[in-house]
This record gives structure tokens, sequence and C-alpha cells, in this order.
């Protein structure tokens, strides 16, 4: 669309760069030159403080950028005037034309530009800029120059080294390459952003050596008297793959062989100094952090032991807890395998602390006996009484914590994850849930977790089932749920949240809502709604209160429906002297659209208008019509972003074999529910519906 202009640019002078075929060598020609011209602010010259954006083009309409933009934030313009001194770069004048495009918004503002068109044609171009000649280099070489940019700079554009450095002298000289910083944050900084397809190193070190002492690959000596001081610190950013802070490998053929040796030295710390040997932190947002991955394999014959991770701690205080670890494993044939093995012990002079450990099976294989995992009993007259009781606390843990979390798996009978039996003549709770989180807290909390596995060829799975009926006339709910947080919260917060996966064959509903009968809603939301796939659906309006009678009517419209998945763009557009006018679309256009329509009509008078130019870099131009006039214009295209190229909308389609017969909407065909194609694809509908009958 058009934008529309309140200020132009009435006076254009150059001032141009001096054209040089050689120059001192103390003082470089840069690449920035000056722009002067007059700001008019509706007929009148501006005056004030203004914000410039300015861009380069190879064509007066469409065209391709040429160098960077350059924006200029509150320029003082006096009287219309104003001067900018402008740098798009190197390689951007060679002898093309060029047209400058500019955009201009008040200093005070933080909005977009208004872009001036048409853009304005450098006509100027007498000028150029040289390289300077290197007069080569006399070894040995010192210099001093005082500068921002690099005091020397290597480019090959072949394949072979920017800069070889050897040293060839006595076998205790010193190395290659000697780089001394005074200043800054780094010593030396490499940095590699080739495109080749294998592997690519920052750095690269190899050391060959045969005889005499140790050897090593880098060699790093840190001295930091008041912060932390790090050997060696890598850091490591991946996109798409992994990512390693350090990668290091062995291959030795004495007795020891380690990847990583580790000597932590804590004998001149302070009291009560800690000490690690391996310290790891590990966050993720999106996939999974381990502290410590280990991968471990023994031959097929041997005898030994196997351990993921083994972990010895030897706690000999007289407080504290003490702590097995985690660990899952793969064993062999024979020996044991413990997904997790935990001891946590307390010896007999410990003169406090806890000492948890528990594994829990209930098996019973008598007829009519009961099993239980575990079993508990609470009596008392005074106070509260638990049957169970768990305290979960959450700190910095990346795992989810339950304060119950119950699973059951039966083949035959009924299931219950959680079974409550009360008192009907008392205020009770079939399960009542009070979670408490610290606000460092990071991880999942849920208030009610059910997970049922249900493996018979018939009857129906239910997380959670709830039926309720009332004679009264009280507001009832089946399930009622409310998500509040506190002040300063920012993390997400969901009233209700449902997922469905779609492994197996059958009709997937993450929410299923169903209002028998005419009238009122199945659904009923008061705020916006987001619909990240597609939204199907028999008919659409939208319902206002009527900007007539508001008090007392309603207003409602249809939606435009179509069988494409349609865009339309509209606007008005002013012709220029020679009777055409470039219409500019938003950035975005051929990103989402293809298969454009046009429609054009002549506002107060007649032309033959027509399209001079297709769409093309988001904009189009339109020709033949009297200067001065303005056209109104429509552009329509169909969606084409990844999303709508994958879901197309299937315009006709054939019913099922078990859905013919059925329809969407029953009654509009003066047909019962019981028709509605709902009954085939969830058959508790119909026993929701019987249910509901028996009660009225």
């Amino acid at each position: 669309m058009e934008v529309k202009k309140m200020l132009k640019i009435m006076v254009l002078v150059l001032g141009l760069m001096v054209c040089v075929t050689k120059v001192c060598e103390a003082a470089p020609m840069g690449t920035a030159w000056t722009y002067q011209g007059r700001l008019m602010d509706a007929n009148d010259a501006a005056d004030d403080l203004y914000d410039f954006e300015f861009s380069l083009y190879d064509d007066p309409c469409a065209g391709t950028q040429q160098g960077s933009t350059v924006v200029v934030d509150d320029l003082d313009v006096i009287d219309g005037y104003f001067t900018v001194e402008l740098d798009f770069g190197s390689g951007i004048f060679y002898g093309d034309a060029r047209w400058l495009e500019i955009g201009v918004r008040p200093g005070k503002s933080a909005g977009s530009f208004d872009t001036l068109i048409p853009r304005t044609e450098l006509t100027p171009t007498p000028y150029a800029i040289y390289a300077l000649e290197a007069n080569g280099l006399t070894l040995p070489y010192s210099g001093t120059t005082s500068s921002s940019a690099a005091a020397f700079s290597l480019t090959n554009t072949g394949t072979g080294y920017a800069g070889d450095f050897e040293q060839t002298g006595s076998s205790n000289a010193n190395g290659g390459l000697n780089v001394t910083t005074s200043a800054g944050q780094y010593g030396a900084k490499i940095l590699n952003q080739g495109g080749y397809s294998g592997y690519s190193y920052g750095l690269q070190v190899d050391t060959e050596k045969d005889t005499g002492s140790s050897a090593y690959g880098i060699r790093s000596i840190t001295s930091h008297n008041n912060s932390y001081a790090y050997g060696l610190w890598a850091s490591a950013t991946s996109t798409n793959s992994g990512a390693y802070g350090g990668y290091f490998r062995a291959n030795a053929g004495g007795t020891y062989l380690r990847g990583i040796y580790i000597d932590a030295d804590n004998t001149r710390a302070t009291a009560g100094g800690i000490s690690y040997g391996l310290q790891l932190s590990s966050d993720s947002y999106n996939g999974m952090a381990y502290g410590i991955y280990s991968d471990v394999g023994v031959g097929s014959g041997s005898t030994s032991s196997l351990y993921g991770i083994y972990s010895y701690g030897s706690h000999s205080g007289t407080a504290g807890n003490s702590y097995g670890m985690f660990s899952s494993v793969y064993g062999s044939d024979t020996g044991n395998s413990y997904g997790i093995y935990s001891l946590g012990r307390k010896y007999s002079f410990d003169t406090a602390g806890t000492a948890y450990g528990g594994y829990f099976i209930g098996d019973n294989d008598r007829a009519g006996g009961e099993s239980y995992g575990l079993y508990t009993t609470a009596t008392g007259f005074n106070g509260n009484r638990y049957g169970l009781y768990s305290e979960v606390t959450l700190s910095n843990a990346s795992n989810s914590n339950y304060g119950i979390k119950t699973k059951v798996a039966n083949n035959n009978s009924s299931s219950f994850g959680l079974y409550a039996d009360l008192d009907p003549g008392k205020l009770g709770y079939g399960v009542y849930v009070d979670l408490d989180t610290t606000s460092a807290s990071i991880n999942t909390q849920r208030g009610f977790y059910s997970n049922v596995n249900h493996q018979g060829t018939s009857g129906g799975v239910y997380g959670v089932q709830s039926y309720t009926y009332s004679s009264g006339s009280g507001t009832n709910y089946a399930g009622y749920f409310s998500a509040n947080s506190s002040p300063g919260d920012t993390g997400s917060l969901y009233g209700i949240r449902a997922y469905c996966d779609n492994d197996t064959s059958g009709n997937k509903y993450a929410g299923y809502f169903y209002k028998s009968g005419g009238g009122n809603y199945a659904g009923y939301f008061s705020g916006n709604v987001h619909v990240s796939g597609t939204l199907t659906k028999s008919s659409g309006s939208f319902k206002i209160d009527h900007p007539l009678d508001p008090e007392n009517k309603y207003l409602s419209h249809s939606f435009v429906e179509s069988p494409d998945m349609m865009n339309v763009y509209n606007g008005n557009a002013v012709l220029d002297k020679t009777g055409e006018a470039c219409v500019r679309l938003p950035e975005y256009f051929e990103a989402l659209n293809f298969d454009f329509r046009y429609q054009l009509t002549c506002i107060g008078g007649f032309a033959p208008v027509y399209i001079a130019e297709k769409i093309s870099d988001n904009r189009f131009k339109i020709a033949g019509g009297k200067p001065g006039m303005e056209v109104s214009w429509q552009v329509t295209g169909v969606r084409h972003d990844p999303y709508a190229v994958a879901h197309r909308v299937q315009v006709e389609e054939e019913k099922k074999d078990e859905e013919r017969g059925y329809y969407l909407n029953p009654m509009a065909y003066g047909l019962p529910e019981e028709k509605g194609i709902e009954s085939v694809r969830n058959p508790r509908v119909s026993e929701t519906r019987q249910v509901a009958k028996k009660v009225d």
C-alpha cells in the first residue's frame, strides 16, 4: 500500500568525494560523502529535530538495495536545510546509476519512517575510490599506529593460508608467533567462518615429540589474585547439532588411559573451602540435560562388574545427609542390573540425620487376596491424620516432582489410580491437593496427575471422569478449574491444558465438548482464542453490540468464505505526472502469497488504467491514468507459507464408510440428534445423551 507523505525534499546538493590516484599512506581516504538537502513539511520549511533513514538502490521504483541502510537520529534541520555524512561502504559506486530512498520521522517519534517518493537519482558521479598501493615490506619491520581498525590485515581469496609463520632456529628458541597485549579482552582472537562441509576448527594445534618430557597440545598458565582463574575456558554454541565445550580423546599403549585427568588441590584454601575434582553445569530449555553422561561397555567374556557411574562417598561427620546416586545401567546376562540403586547408610555412632533407601513390592498370588505396594494406616483423636504424607520441596532440580504419583495397569476388571470414599453427611473432598512452590522453583507441579494403561479390546479409558447431578438451583460444574498467579510471575498459566497423541488410528481429540439440543454453547470463550492448526466450522460470523442501538440490539455479519486460502489487500493510489503510480505492499507479501489477482477502479473520473508491472519485490506499477487521478486498487493472493502448503483445504471429500448416513448438522435436515456424525466418531456421546434423559 502506498505510504502517504507529508514531507518532501526540495533541493538536492551532493558533496562529492575527492577522486585520487594515490594518497599518503598515513591518511587513507574513506568511503563517506556529504549529502545536503532541504526538507519541506506541508509546503513549509521544516525547522526541528528529525530522524533520517537513507537507502541506496539500483532502480527508481523496485530494484536491489546497494550497501547498508544509514540511520541518522536527531538531525537538526534549520529553515528546511540539513547536511549529513553518508557512508554505504565500498564497492557501491562503480559507474552504474543509483537512486537514494529517504525515510523521515520527527526526532521525538519512535514510530516507523515515512518513505519519500519518488527516489532521488544521484546524477553527479565523477568520483571513484582507489585502493592504496602497497610499497612492499622490508624485514625486520616494526611500526606503530593508532586506529580503531586492524593495524595489519591480510586477505587471501584462494585456498592457501592468509599468513604462514615458521621458526627454524635453535631447538630451545621461542615459538613461531608471539602475541602480547596490555589492554583488551583477548590476547589473540581467532574466528573461523568457513563453509567447509567437514569439521571446522577455530584453532588446531599439532605437537610432535619423540623424546624428552611430556608433550602438550595446549599449555595454559593463568594467574589471577582477585577473581576466578581458568586454565582453559571454552564456550560452544550450535543451532542444529551437538555442541561440546570440550572434546577430549586419548589413545595410549601403556597402563593408564584417561580421557580427562583433573587434579584439584585445595590444601591452601581457607577453612570451609570446597574442592571439586569435576564440577559440571548443564542447562537446557528444550531438550534433555545431563550433568554427567556416561557410556561404558565391557567385553562379552568379562566377569567384572559394570558401572555406568561409580560413586563412593564416606561421611564421618556428626551431621549432614548421605546420598548414594542415581544410575541407569545395562548388565551382563548373569549379573544383576539396577535401574536405580540407592543406599543411604547411617552408622551407629551418628548422632543425627536420616537415611532413606526404599524399595517396595506388593506381590500376592492368593485367590482373592489384595496386594499393596505400600499400605498405611493413620489413627488418632486429635490433630490431622495422614494415611500417606509426602512432602516434595522444589529447588533448582530440572526434573518434575510428584507428591504422589500412581499408575495402575489392569487387563481384567476396573482399575483405580486413586479411589476415595467419603462420608456423605459431612463436607469432604475426594481428592484435596495443596501445592506450594518456592519463588526460586523452575520445576513443574501437578495438583493431580493421572496415567491409565488399558490393554483390553473394548471399553474406554479415562484419565479423569466426572459426573455431576443436581436437582437444585445452584451452579454445577462437572469440572471446575482455576489458575492464578502472583504479581510479578512471568511463567505460563493454563486454566486447562489438554494433550492427545496420534500414534494409533481412530479419532483423536485433545478436547471434546458437546451440548445437546439447540441454543447456548458447547464452548464459550471470553477473551482471545488462538488456533495453531486448521479451524473447521459449519458456519462463521461476528456478533457485536449494534452500533446504532448497542443497548437493545446485536449486529451479526457472516464470514467471507473461499475454497482457497486467500488474503485480500487494498488501498488508494494517486497517479504522478506521467499517469503512473508505484504501489508498495508489505515486506512479507511475496513470502506469504502467490497466484495474484488485481482489481483497479478510477475515482472521480475514467481512464484506461492497467497493471504496467506485475508484483515483484513486493511492488507493482499502475499506468494509463491521468496525472493526479486517484485509483482504488485491490490485490488478492493465495497463501503459500509452509503451513498452508502442508495443510491445503480439501474442498470436497467423501465420507468414510462408517460415517455414511450421518450428518454434521442432522437437525438442519429435520433429523434427530442420534443421526449426528459424532454418534459414530464418539459412541460415548450417545451414552451421555441417554444418561441426561434419565436424569431429566
